[in-house]
């Protein structure tokens, strides 16, 4: 069984003032970010995400912050992401999926805040949502196959893969400059909403997902084949976009 981990807000400070006994006047800015911010956040499963902000000097000594990563690690159940202004500046282009998705839900715990003026690249944007969905609907595929048309390997299927595409929906709700829910089975129907997909089929994939219908051998192979034909929809729609 997952242990439960200290809620995210009760160990901030405490977080907060070992980066900077550490790193002194070196740090920018500490930040707390992610699913820690969100009312869904679950203490036996979710991590606790941190954004250490450093100066071009400090960067190069990261040696330090290896007892910090001793005390904490099993505590947050992740590591710390440590970045420089330059780093995050030059980045955007790269990574805007992941920025996007830090600036959107973040707290501010010491220093500069950094993220509030970041403009993410909507041209830069819609490129990463396009590589990643034509690398999902591929991975999506194998893994079909490899069920071999076995209805448990096909429950297993949504199981495993309709998670990830709620993530990445997110990032095509931006694109839309849509409001993003706070529910994954929220964020995939606005998602089938938005973009013209068959909101019955994603409705029918969240039921099987959450266990909350029994579906026959027939009916999980048509859910499967239709998953994929919309996803295939989907990643024609983002490549067509401007």
């Amino acid at each position: 069984m997952a242990k439960k981990l200290d809620s995210p807000q009760s160990i901030a400070n405490e977080f907060t003032e070992d980066v900077k006994a550490i790193y002194g006047a070196d740090l920018v800015a500490v930040m707390l970010y992610g699913s820690a911010l969100s009312g869904h956040w679950d203490p036996k499963r979710s991590n606790i995400n941190f954004l250490i902000v450093l100066s071009e000097v400090a960067i190069t000594r990261l040696d330090a912050a290896f007892p910090l990563v001793e005390k904490w690690r099993k505590r947050l159940r992740t590591l710390p992401i440590f970045m420089t202004k330059n780093y995050i500046a030059g980045s955007l282009d790269s990574f805007p999926v992941e920025f996007l998705h830090m600036k959107r839900r973040y707290q501010l715990l010491y220093g500069e805040d950094v993220l509030a003026p970041l403009v993410i690249p909507h041209a830069n944007l819609r490129l990463q949502c396009e590589e990643q969905i034509k690398g999902k609907l591929l991975h999506l595929r194998e893994e079909y196959l490899a069920t071999l048309g076995k209805r448990y390997r096909l429950q297993a299927l949504v199981t495993l893969t309709l998670p990830p595409f709620a993530v990445l929906f997110k990032s095509l709700l931006a694109l839309k400059d849509a409001e993003i829910p706070a529910l994954h089975r929220d964020i995939i129907m606005r998602t089938a909403e938005l973009y013209g997909l068959d909101r019955d089929l994603f409705q029918q994939l969240i039921q099987a997902f959450e266990r909350k219908g029994k579906f026959s051998l027939v009916e999980m192979n048509r859910l499967a084949a239709a998953y994929i034909t919309e996803i295939n929809k989907l990643t024609l729609l983002i490549d067509q976009m401007e």
